[in-house]
């Protein structure tokens, strides 16, 4: 009985020093992959922005601008700015169109290349009167946002944003602190109907590509439509147009595609080389009640193949000591496993022995 609880003790410290290096070795692996760290700075703003709602606005319930034009009719919209930092805040002032990320989400960037079928944006239409200004703590300034559309008549909407960003000063130069801001929306439209129910998609182009130093494959989806596709879902599957297998799938949902905008949307291929060869990318999309399949032949040369797996950055770069204690620790866990599978069968053989030990009859000597 000693001997057994001896054996038991010493394979409970075995299984213990195991789960310890296993821990620690988890523990420098995890501390080698660098992590994205957030920091809450509170309200570093210093100002805070207020709408002025116009006669033109169609519903009066929306926060932001969604006001109704007509050809060549210029009307100004007013936001009031108010200081309430202790010191004097500087503000830039600016629009931006919206466009579609690259995760089917929509954003609003200034100056970006605009889609081709996107005529009279925001940008084009709209201008700001005062791209900079001053507010101390308690004061009101009121910026103008002059609209004046085309003289031709248009369907759908205009889709921006006005953003008001806080200027900092950094060793003697101004500049524009873009992770704190205000965003304004501006919808623009010469009708009351609905704004996002767009029912047009197209795929322009399917292409191999190194998105920041790992494989994708680029699928580049357009909405040639003056509206917004929301509640936008999808799966994508890549097949190998010899032999018919999908070689990569990926899906995303909760998604919206801003109006008149393209964007190119990334199946990660993985750590996987990239073959050559002859693909099909297959799409099958949803918004609402509306369905898309899609489909596009693409070839992914042998140049290209190599390019993107000569270039693919993402190597886990370890210590070798980690790699020689990772062997050590798997081979530890294997024997130790062996001898437990082992002794479980002994001890197994021992107890069913003593079981028909137990139920043999004793022989109980009359006198």
């Amino acid at each position: 009985m000693m001997k057994k609880n001896k054996q038991r003790g010493f394979i409970c410290k075995c299984i213990k020093v195991l789960s310890i290096g296993w821990l620690c070795l988890f523990l420098v692996v995890k501390r080698s992959v660098p992590a994205i760290a957030s920091e809450n700075k509170g309200d570093p703003l210093g100002f805070s922005v207020e709408t002025v709602k116009p006669s033109s606005q169609i519903d009066q319930n929306k926060t932001f601008f969604y006001i109704k034009t007509e050809p060549n009719q210029v009307q100004k919209l007013k936001v009031k700015v108010t200081g309430t930092s202790e010191e004097v805040v500087k503000v830039k002032v600016y629009l931006a169109n919206g466009i579609t990320s690259e995760k089917a989400t929509i954003n609003y960037l200034a100056s970006q290349k605009k889609d081709e079928t996107l005529k009279d944006s925001i940008e084009e239409i709209a201008t700001v009167n005062q791209p900079e200004i001053e507010v101390a703590q308690g004061e009101t300034k009121e910026v103008i946002i002059t609209v004046k559309p085309s003289a031709e008549n248009y369907t759908g909407i205009k889709l921006g944003s006005i953003y008001f960003q806080r200027e900092t000063e950094k060793n003697s130069k101004v500049t524009v602190d873009s992770s704190f801001s205000y965003r304004i929306g501006l919808v623009a439209s010469e009708e009351n109907s609905s704004y996002s129910d767009g029912k047009s998609l197209k795929l322009l182009d399917v292409q191999p590509e190194l998105l920041r130093a790992q494989k994708t494959i680029g699928i580049t989806l357009q909405n040639p439509e003056s509206k917004v596709i929301p509640d936008f879902s999808m799966k994508v599957e890549i097949v190998n147009k010899i032999n018919g297998n999908v070689v990569k799938k990926q899906s995303m949902s909760d998604g919206s595609i801003a109006p008149n905008s393209h964007f190119t949307y990334s199946v990660d291929w993985g750590l996987d080389p990239i073959p050559s060869g002859t693909y099909i990318a297959k799409i099958n999309a949803k918004s609402n009640d509306q369905i898309w399949n899609l489909e596009k032949e693409f070839t992914i040369t042998e140049e290209k193949a190599k390019i993107m797996n000569d270039e693919t950055a993402f190597k886990l770069s370890l210590p070798d000591w980690v790699y020689v204690l990772t062997i050590v620790l798997s081979l530890a866990t294997l024997i130790v496993s062996i001898y437990l599978i082992y002794r479980g069968g002994q001890w197994q053989k021992q107890l069913v022995a003593k079981r028909k030990s137990n139920r043999r009859p004793k022989n109980v000597e009359r006198k």
